[in-house]
């Protein structure tokens, strides 16, 4: 989940003047953040190594508003989350679909921004409204395992963005923000804010918390490195994947976070591939447009004044930073950018938030946004 794609943006002299007065709003007393330097080098898209899609075809056309995540079960079954908060059991091949239990009142429910498979019958899903739960396909058992509204090690927990299962049985979920919720996660964004955390949940013993590490700038994906030694996480904002080592000492304990890979773009969900490699979606342009992501970023005064305007209502920044855009990028084992991919027009394929590799040549792209109603299946070289 993160903000859309180039960040241009008309502001209206009105608005800015109205902007000064709203500081006695508790969320605007916030320190808008200094974003980091080391994730934010004037790193330029078209210098790095592109790749080709030859084809794609649309799955679902029509069906799937916003299919933010994607759970392989096996024998072809795939399950999704939507935009309205239904999570949807997939068959591809036969082209049908089944809504699961989870969500009974559509668009009143939350939204599943990480999606993934426990075993054939059962997955863990990320929502970001209720939080983290698991649910038994056969028997339609939901529980939950680090729910929202709950105080864990002193927080208040409120947005959970992404989940990964290690084969210890223990979960991980980024926690993006002590102070934003999911309906204000633009203004987490133009903020800079510095609040971002790692849940875990042992399913063995029941222990859950908060992983003792630095707070991240809106960390959304999260995987396991294909050593199992470390966590990979992405910062939205900064545009970054970020390594986390584990402590020689073993247990929850970590010994040091690097950077694993600087981005051309806004990093969301990141997944393993079939050829030890890794998969991030990139949901925004970094360099495009003539204010950049990377500018608008850089920039205090801006990224504050959107944020307040962004928090009331008075701007809606995802209409006035609508413009297609799809991309996503290959690492390889050690973080080096194998290949980039990117579609400007978004024909193919638009707000890219996750990519699962079926094989060598082909994959599935999500998206967060709700007018992309599919799947896209690529064939790539």
């Amino acid at each position: 989940m993160c903000a859309g794609p180039s960040m241009f943006v008309l502001l209206n002299p009105l608005l800015l003047a109205l902007a000064f007065g709203l500081y006695q709003f508790h969320h605007f007393t916030l320190p808008v953040h200094i974003l980091p330097r080391g994730g934010m080098g004037a790193l330029d898209s078209s210098l790095l190594p592109q790749g080709r899609v030859v084809s794609s075809h649309r799955l679902f056309p029509g069906r799937l508003p916003g299919p933010e995540s994607l759970a392989a079960l096996g024998e072809g079954r795939f399950v999704t989350g939507l935009e309205d908060g239904r999570v949807i059991l997939l068959h591809p091949e036969s082209e049908q679909m089944h809504e699961l239990g989870v969500c009974t009142k559509p668009n009143r429910c939350g939204r599943a921004l990480g999606i993934r498979p426990v075993n054939s019958s059962t997955v863990v899903v990320a929502d970001a409204v209720t939080g983290v739960y698991m649910y038994n396909m056969e028997t339609g058992r939901q529980v939950y395992l680090l729910p929202s509204g709950e105080l864990l090690d002193g927080v208040m927990t409120d947005f959970y963005d992404d989940v990964v299962l290690s084969p210890e049985g223990v979960l991980f979920a980024s926690h993006v923000s002590d102070h934003f919720g999911y309906h204000n996660y633009l203004t987490a964004i133009l903020k800079g804010d510095r609040t971002g955390r790692v849940a875990y949940y042992d399913l063995k013993s029941g222990s859950k918390g908060f992983l003792d590490l630095p707070q991240f700038y809106f960390p959304n994906g999260v995987e396991l490195a294909y050593d199992s030694g470390s966590l990979l996480l992405n910062e939205n904002c900064a545009f970054r994947t970020l390594e986390a080592s584990w402590s020689p000492e073993g247990g929850m304990q970590f010994s040091h976070v690097d950077q694993f890979a600087d981005l051309p773009g806004l990093p969301d969900n990141i997944r393993r591939g079939t050829e030890r490699n890794y998969w991030v979606a990139l949901a925004g342009s970094r360099n495009e447009g003539l204010i950049s992501t990377q500018m608008l970023l850089e920039s205090h005064f801006f990224r504050d004044t959107l944020a307040r305007l962004e928090y009331l209502g008075v701007l809606d920044l995802k209409q006035l930073t609508a413009k297609p855009y799809g991309g996503f990028a290959e690492l390889d084992r050690d973080g080096e950018i194998r290949r980039v991919f990117t579609d400007a027009s978004g024909q193919q394929f638009n707000h890219v938030s996750e990519v699962h590799q079926i094989d060598s040549n082909t994959l599935i792209l999500c998206s967060f946004d709700h007018h992309v109603r599919h799947l896209v299946q690529v064939t790539i070289q």
